[in-house]
């Protein structure tokens, strides 16, 4: 890469991050005129606000561009918010109906920096409840310490809890990237009924790739090697494949609902 195409890449890369930055400080806002406790600085463009009255976290994920490209990461909020939003400028492409089919809501930010609710997102079930207990306990200990004693302990705390969140994320994401290939599908597909041997599967795929995808699913701990050497799906392979068929079953419908 050459340095011009590295020091452009530098300069969208900050453009963007200003962006994000002049949008974050509005929905944090938003929430606290209204009597949330926020998580404060800003902590990977997700705001994090607090109702104490009513027990719940709402998670806001803070774009510069269109809806689309906040779609996929809110809705992984849901395994530790209560409510889940979608954040962007007024003059973006919002996807309204797609966002509220997903129980998400929208928040829109005009050039002077007012925000408007456009869509109220449905309550969820948080998953990852000792995730949610230790973000809520962050954000009482950085509100009630804020004026007595350094911050950043608790700012810390919040971001390493979103990381670890992350990490979760880009798993799940490199799953996905299983599942996208055809032929891993339909390597794992005849799994659901019974082990498969190598010899099997060189009958239907072709061997070059054979044991390239094995190491690939042994490695997200897909599939097991039996004692006769055949291979069978892990009970989080089997849950990730039945997982996986649902999850495009929800997206077809929603496109057709959509388009």
């Amino acid at each position: 890469m050459s340095r011009s195409a590295r020091s452009t890449g530098k300069t969208w890369r900050a453009y963007k991050a200003g962006l994000e930055e002049a949008l974050y400080k509005p929905v944090v806002s938003f929430f606290e005129n209204q009597g949330y406790l926020t998580s404060g600085p800003k902590s990977h463009r997700i705001v994090l606000a607090y109702d104490q009255t009513n027990d719940a976290i709402t998670a806001v994920e803070v774009k510069p561009d269109d809806a689309r490209a906040a779609i996929s990461q809110a809705l992984f909020y849901k395994d530790f918010a209560d409510f889940v939003y979608i954040a962007v400028p007024s003059h973006g492409n919002l996807r309204t109906k797609i966002i509220e089919q997903l129980g998400l809501g929208l928040l829109t930010i005009g050039n002077a920096g007012r925000v408007t609710q456009k869509l109220a997102p449905k309550r969820n079930r948080p998953t990852d409840v000792p995730l949610r207990t230790r973000l809520v306990n962050s954000i009482i200990h950085y509100k009630n310490a804020a004026s007595q004693m350094p911050i950043e302990p608790f700012v810390n705390d919040i971001r390493d809890n979103l990381l670890k969140w992350q990490q979760d994320f880009r798993e799940s994401l490199a799953l996905l990237n299983i599942f996208r290939n055809d032929t891993r599908v339909n390597m794992l597909l005849p799994l659901l009924e019974r082990p498969w041997s190598v010899s099997q599967f060189r009958r239907k795929i072709n061997p070059k790739i054979i044991y390239e995808n094995v190491s690939m699913f042994r490695a997200h701990r897909l599939i097991s090697e039996l004692q006769n050497g055949a291979y069978a799906l892990t009970p989080a392979g089997r849950l990730a494949l039945s997982e996986y068929f649902k999850f495009l079953e929800r997206i077809k419908k929603l496109l057709e609902d959509e388009f």
